[in-house]
């Protein structure tokens, strides 16, 4: 008997027409992005005919005892991986570890891991999100005094927070302008999700570069 391929968040995207990362949110109900509840409902309603096992969300357990997730190498299949290798090899040259916690887009669990980081001898936190969104700040002030980097985040009420961003807007202006200088005219435009940071900002740089060759 052929055993049957576990069903993952690519396959679900593909059957309900929307992206890995649409699928990620909906499934960890995640309600920082703003979706529509047709959405919501058609993923999970893909998810559940397919026989998608979801995970509930992963609440605070009382004893607090930690489980370390060693992996021997990482693959940059996806360009987010990547940025977790530069992270690593960065803290390793300056004698420091660096450990990776993934908290389902759960606020609550990030801002309790925080807490348990002000425990142990942590020197700082990267707060990182594999799509470029707007984060509210405010919860994790609260929570901690730790020194806050934002990693493909940006938190406008909270200037203070460094944030490391890709320049869509100035990335999409300059491949719109390439093409111009190349003789092109009718160039189209194929945009990601309307709810995506970084949807908006490319868009943006396009129709710049156009009004900018009239």
């Amino acid at each position: 008997m052929m055993r049957k391929n576990k069903v993952t968040m690519n396959d679900i995207a593909r059957a309900a027409g929307v992206s890995q990362a649409t699928v990620s949110l909906v499934i960890n109900q995640s309600r920082n992005i703003k979706l529509s509840d047709e959405t919501r409902q058609r993923v999970m309603a893909v998810a559940a005919g397919l026989g998608y096992d979801r995970i509930p969300a992963i609440h605070s357990p009382r004893n607090q005892e930690e489980i370390a997730l060693l992996i021997s190498s990482l693959q940059s299949f996806d360009p987010f991986i990547d940025a977790i290798s530069q992270a690593r090899e960065a803290a390793w040259r300056n004698q420091v570890l660096l450990t990776v916690y993934d908290y389902g887009d759960d606020e609550e669990l990030a801002r309790n891991i925080i807490r348990q980081l002000e425990k142990r001898n942590c020197v700082g936190v990267i707060l990182a999100s594999p799509v470029t969104t707007v984060i509210d700040m405010t919860p994790f002030h609260q929570c901690t005094s730790l020194p806050l980097v934002l990693l493909n985040q940006s938190a406008p009420h909270s200037p203070q927070v460094p944030s490391f961003v890709p320049d869509d807007y100035a990335n999409a202006f300059l491949l719109t302008r390439h093409l111009i200088a190349q003789g092109a005219r009718r160039i189209a435009h194929i945009t990601g999700e309307e709810w995506m940071e970084a949807t908006r900002q490319r868009l943006a740089g396009y129709l710049a570069a156009l009004k900018e060759a009239d």
